[in-house]
């Protein structure tokens, strides 16, 4: 692991911990998860991924990087709908932009936010193990959309063009990211 990837480790270990273990997202570790429990969380989980995929996924399609991360948000739209839920009722904003990390302007802002949403993907990794064990017959599309490959990707283009990253920059987007994340999946409303 490079030495950024350590600081933004360690700098955003709170904020992640804080969002693994926000009731929604934790629930989805535990024997006794419901299939309606699961549409539930997912269903929640929407704007934030939507929103922090849309942002970065919109910086790096702009400049002309040798990184281009992949959607996965037609994955989660996918399930849910397999799960009966439409995504035109979903709402679309939280009404709170004071966390918000879009746009980014930077590559710096850039990495910080992808930093998240790659990492997203390794959780991901554990979360389908999961849920598929205790939703039997479910398959996950969302979660089991790979992740390891993806990460060492973004850690090699970060590692070559490590000397045009401000760090400090990229840390404040990353942690801002998970708190943004966790302010939209904390709100009450779910569609």
């Amino acid at each position: 692991m490079t030495q950024l990837f350590q600081e933004l480790k360690q700098a955003t270990c709170s904020a992640h911990r804080k969002l693994d273990h926000h009731p929604l997202l934790a629930r989805l570790m535990h024997r006794d998860l419901t299939l309606t429990d699961y549409r539930e969380t997912l269903t929640q989980m929407w704007v934030a991924h939507s929103e922090l995929e849309d942002q970065v996924i919109g910086f790096w399609r702009v400049h002309s990087h040798t990184y281009q991360p992949e959607r996965r948000k037609h994955l989660l739209q996918q399930e849910l709908k397999q799960l009966g839920v439409s995504i035109q009722q979903l709402r679309t904003s939280t009404g709170s932009d004071e966390l918000q990390v879009a746009p980014l302007y930077s590559l710096s802002e850039a990495v910080g936010a992808t930093y998240v949403l790659e990492g997203s993907r390794l959780g991901g990794m554990v979360l389908a193990r999961a849920v598929e064990k205790r939703l039997v017959g479910h398959h996950c599309l969302f979660f089991s959309s790979g992740g390891a490959g993806h990460w060492e990707n973004f850690q090699r283009f970060c590692a070559d063009a490590i000397e045009h990253i401000e760090r400090s920059t990229a840390i404040a987007t990353a942690v801002k990211s998970f708190e943004r994340y966790y302010s939209v999946i904390n709100a009450k409303e779910i569609a």
